[in-house]
């Protein structure tokens, strides 16, 4: 993996202000309309299995985020509550490189790939892990 600082090319902002943007719709859904995580469609793995599936928590660990409640974001769904955090330092990146025009790259060899890969692999069941011994902790 290589950082580095360069030029800012506007077609690599596009996801990134994309994130940006999804980001502040959160929020200001999140703000302007308490209590929605009750009213979205429930899980459909916990409803058959009665077990929580690996991304279970993430709206309410989105939510906790967008109230600066790290720590209880960070209990509904430790994994989801990294991912979001990624999403707002790629979104700020991208923000910079449009008022700054330089922002960070972030370049993977060949080899590395294949290891990346098999870390988010591992952090997700990792993460499932951890929400299924809160279940059985809750018990």
């Amino acid at each position: 993996m290589k950082i580095s600082i360069r030029s800012t090319k506007y077609s690599d902002l596009e996801i990134g202000l994309l994130l940006l943007l999804f980001g502040l719709l959160g929020m200001a859904i999140s703000h302007f309309l308490p209590g929605v995580a009750e009213r979205l469609p429930r899980c459909l793995f916990r409803a058959w299995t009665g077990l929580p599936c690996p991304s279970c928590g993430a709206t309410h660990a989105g939510i906790a985020l967008s109230r600066a409640q790290l720590w209880s974001a960070l209990r509904f769904n430790p994994l989801f509550t990294l991912f979001y955090i990624g999403m707002a330092v790629t979104a700020a990146n991208a923000l910079a490189g449009l008022i700054f025009g330089r922002n960070l790259a972030v370049t993977w060899s060949c080899t590395a790939r294949p290891l990346l890969l098999k870390a988010l692999f591992s952090a997700l069941l990792l993460n499932w892990a951890y929400l299924l011994g809160q279940r059985f902790a809750a018990m």
